[in-house]
C-alpha cells in the first residue's frame, strides 16, 4: 500500500470525482460506510472509518516452463480478482477464503508448471490453492495464508432489485482496489463471446446486469449491496465498438451461496 498524506489522499480523490463520478480507485484500504443520502464530501471525510477493502484480493495464474536448472520461462500470467468470505484461525494466522471465477483459475495445459497468487490491498503477496469450481457457475474458491487479519464480507440474503445501487471492488489493470458504483439494470441470460470454452464458463441461468463500471481483471470481484453484504460475483462485460465499457454481469448471490452448498 503506498503511503499517502492526507493532503494527497484528498487531491487523489477529488481529482477522480472531477475526472468521472462513477469510477473511484483508492490506494488507502478503507472506505466510507454508505449511507441513503451520500455525498462526495461524505466519501472524502469518510474514507477513514471502515476497512471494507481489505477483503479484496488480487488474483494472478502463473504457467510456465521450466529449464534445467530449474529456472522460469516462457512465463504467461493471467489476472483477476476475488473477495474474501471466510476465515479459520491457525495457531499462528489465517487461512482465509476467497471467492473468484473459475475461468480466472482454469488452465488447460496441464502439462506445463504453474502456481497461484493473491495480492492484498496492501501489496503483499501469497502462494494461493484452488478448493474446488465449476464453470456451470463459473465461481472457484481459493484459499490462503496470512498473519494479518482481513475483512471477512457476510453474503445478502437475497439477490438485488432492479434499480437497486450497487458497490464493486475489483483489480481492473492491475490498479489495486477499484472501487466503482452503479445501479442494477436486469437480469439476463447472455452467451459470453467467442474465446470463453464451456470448460472455463458454462453459465446458463439469468445474471445481473448492472452499469458499476468493469475492464481487464476485473473478472471474479465483488459486487455488495449498501450494507456491504455480498450480493454478486463480477464475471463479464459487454464492450462496444471502441472496446469501452457498456454494461457488467455478475453471478447473483443466490447462485453463488448454491454453488458453496454443493461442496458440503
Amino acid at each position: 500500500m503506498y503511503n499517502i498524506t492526507m493532503k494527497k489522499l484528498f487531491t487523489k480523490i477529488l481529482s477522480a470525482i472531477i475526472v468521472t463520478v462513477v469510477a473511484l480507485s483508492f490506494t488507502a484500504c478503507k472506505m466510507l460506510p454508505l449511507g441513503d443520502d451520500y455525498t462526495a464530501h461524505d466519501l472524502v471525510n469518510g474514507v477513514y472509518n471502515e476497512k471494507i477493502i481489505t477483503a479484496n484480493i488480487a488474483v494472478n495464474l502463473s504457467v510456465y516452463d521450466k529449464t534445467f536448472y530449474g529456472e522460469r520461462v516462457n512465463e504467461s500470467i493471467s489476472h483477476g480478482s476475488g473477495i474474501i468470505f471466510k476465515k479459520q484461525s491457525l495457531s499462528e494466522g489465517y487461512i482465509y477464503y476467497a471467492l473468484t471465477n473459475n475461468h480466472v483459475i482454469y488452465r488447460d495445459d496441464v502439462g506445463r508448471y504453474f502456481e497461484y497468487t493473491v495480492h492484498d490491498c496492501y501489496g503483499e503477496h501469497f502462494i494461493a490453492k484452488v478448493e474446488f469450481s465449476s464453470a456451470d457457475y463459473d465461481l472457484a474458491v481459493i484459499s490462503f495464508t496470512s498473519y494479518k487479519e482481513y475483512s471477512v464480507l457476510s453474503f445478502a440474503n437475497s439477490n438485488p432489485h432492479v434499480g437497486d445501487m450497487i458497490i464493486s471492488f475489483g483489480s481492473p489493470l492491475g490498479i489495486d482496489n477499484a472501487v466503482t458504483f452503479g445501479t442494477v439494470k436486469s437480469y439476463e441470460q447472455i452467451t459470453l463471446a467467442e474465446g470463453f470454452s464451456k470448460e472455463m464458463s458454462n453459465v446458463t441461468f439469468a445474471v445481473i446486469e448492472h452499469d458499476a463500471y468493469m475492464d481487464s481483471g476485473s473478472s471474479g470481484g465483488v459486487l455488495l449491496d449498501k450494507n456491504y453484504r455480498i450480493c454478486g460475483i463480477n464475471y463479464a462485460a459487454k464492450v462496444d465498438k471502441d472496446k469501452k465499457f457498456v454494461t457488467g454481469f455478475a453471478i447473483p448471490i443466490d447462485r453463488v451461496v448454491e454453488f458453496i452448498n454443493m461442496q458440503k
